[in-house]
């Protein structure tokens, strides 16, 4: 597979490559071409005109019960504890009689040490039986609370609900790493990045949907205004699996 033309996130940083050439080989990217000469396809290969799509990573769940999918709303009207009993000992009922404010700001404070530190940080959807696996809102959930804690909304430092000092906001940037480069390391799997080596796995979104267009900042797009309706067709392991081109 060749895919020529396409604006494309490339590398562990997503740095942004306006017109790049993108190709793979047995499952693998193996060829990511950004400007000089094009790639010439191979014999056979299948060759598509990404012009007009983005190319993104594929999004990684990092962390999700994916066996309580066979418990999808199987109590409705149940409070969550009934229908997701916590695990037996100490730590249910340590948080029982932790105050809530004390169990946000401590959450904060680590989230924010961990980065400080440059420590990995992936997203992940948790809980499939109570809730609908989808990374595009967990990203934009995350940028939308990060910066309602730095403005100290919500009741602010009084309450330990302000951010921790020193904590910056997420950019958008950082949380799109977070949903792809950042889920493939932590999970040890050579997923989340266009580059050579990597597996073939990626998204290509509409650029010019109604609700992406224009799109100035790419990342903020695909983490604040993307949904699975932008997006035109996914790869996996260099093959079309949903969509077309």
């Amino acid at each position: 597979m060749l895919l020529r033309n396409a604006c494309a996130l490339v590398g562990p940083r997503l740095s942004l490559a306006p017109r790049a050439d993108i190709g793979e080989s047995g499952g693998a990217f193996d060829r990511v071409v950004l400007r000089g000469t094009r790639p010439r396809p191979r014999r056979g290969e299948a060759v598509y005109d990404c012009e007009g799509l983005l190319a993104v990573p594929a999004l990684v769940n990092a962390h999700t019960h994916v066996g309580d999918s066979i418990a999808k709303d199987a109590a409705p009207g149940r409070t969550v504890d009934e229908r997701v009993h916590p695990v037996l000992g100490a730590k249910p009922r340590i948080l029982a009689r932790s105050r809530p404010e004390h169990l946000e700001s401590m959450m904060r404070a680590t989230c924010a040490s961990m980065l400080a530190a440059g420590c990995r940080v992936a997203l992940g959807t948790d809980n499939v039986m109570v809730n609908a696996p989808d990374m595009f809102r967990e990203m934009d959930y995350l940028g939308r609370a990060t910066e309602a804690a730095q403005a100290g909304r919500g009741g602010g430092r009084r309450h330990g609900r302000g951010a921790p000092p020193g904590a910056q906001p997420l950019d958008a940037r950082a949380i799109l790493r977070m949903a792809t480069v950042d889920g493939g390391a932590a999970l040890r799997r050579k997923v989340g990045a266009i580059a050579r080596g990597m597996a073939a796995d990626c998204m290509l979104i509409e650029r010019h949907s109604v609700d992406l267009e224009p799109m100035h900042d790419p990342w903020a797009a695909v983490v604040h205004r993307a949904s699975a309706s932008s997006v035109r067709a996914v790869v996996s392991g260099g093959r079309i699996v949903h969509g077309r081109i």
